[in-house]
């Protein structure tokens, strides 16, 4: 009998990430120097590249620019006169990559690369929750259940006896529930059609720093529905039960 191991296959999937059209032409040239054949001392004249957000295709990084804006929805295509193809798929939930026609070693280096760049671009709050998104809808259910027991609980007080904990408790909650569903529902990675902006402006400042964006964001968000809940919660426990 033989024991062999089982070999690791490459990850297609990225971490999110702030991305520049610095960083994809960046990506271009990864694709290009790893798919193009190694007898090949320059790239193949033959290859294209495509690019794609919703209906509007191009193939420059010039026309990206034009186009402007921030994106959330971007695929990337580099195609060799050869056998090689790269995709780079980005959409409001995943950053996932794809090569076709390089052998298993290549496909690692270009993980390797694609990964190093996504991790000095990566947006670290929605990086720490990724793969958070059902345990967040399950715990959201449980809390609408929890308060509408409350609620119920408060008009009937015959048929179930659960004393509504106090306002600012429900407030607390649907703080931290809008925080976390700002951080893990939001686009997963955004592409910049911009160049990349230099170091230490205010720009580059608040977009490295958008966490703390985020946390004024869902707190005010949370104080005002919170309260909201709050105030509803009272008139229907007054008006049903005096």
């Amino acid at each position: 009998m033989t024991i062999t191991v089982k070999q690791e296959t490459v990850p297609r999937h990225l971490l999110p990430a702030i991305l520049y059209l610095d960083d994809i032409e960046e990506i271009i040239s990864i694709a290009v120097e790893m798919g193009q054949p190694s007898d090949s001392p320059t790239p193949d004249a033959r290859s294209v590249v495509t690019f794609e957000l919703g209906n509007q295709v191009c193939d420059q990084i010039s026309d990206l620019e034009k186009i402007g804006g921030v994106v959330s929805n971007l695929e990337v295509r580099w195609e060799s006169g050869s056998a090689s193809f790269f995709r780079l798929s980005i959409d409001r939930t995943s950053a996932t990559w794809d090569f076709y026609g390089v052998n298993e070693e290549d496909d690692w280096k270009v993980y390797r690369r694609l990964k190093a760049l996504f991790e000095l671009r990566k947006r670290r709050w929605r990086a720490r929750f990724e793969g958070l998104e059902a345990w967040v809808i399950a715990s959201i259910v449980v809390m609408v259940s929890v308060f509408a027991a409350a609620v119920v609980s408060s008009v009937t007080k015959k048929t179930i006896e659960l004393k509504p904990p106090p306002g600012y408790v429900w407030e607390i909650i649907i703080l931290l529930s809008l925080l976390m569903v700002f951080l893990i529902f939001r686009n997963h990675t955004i592409v910049q059609l911009s160049r990349r902006p230099a170091r230490g402006t205010w720009a580059d400042v608040i977009k490295r720093n958008e966490v703390w964006l985020a946390a004024i964001l869902g707190a005010v968000a949370g104080a005002v529905a919170g309260s909201a809940a709050t105030v509803l919660a009272e008139r229907l426990v007054h008006k049903w039960w005096p």
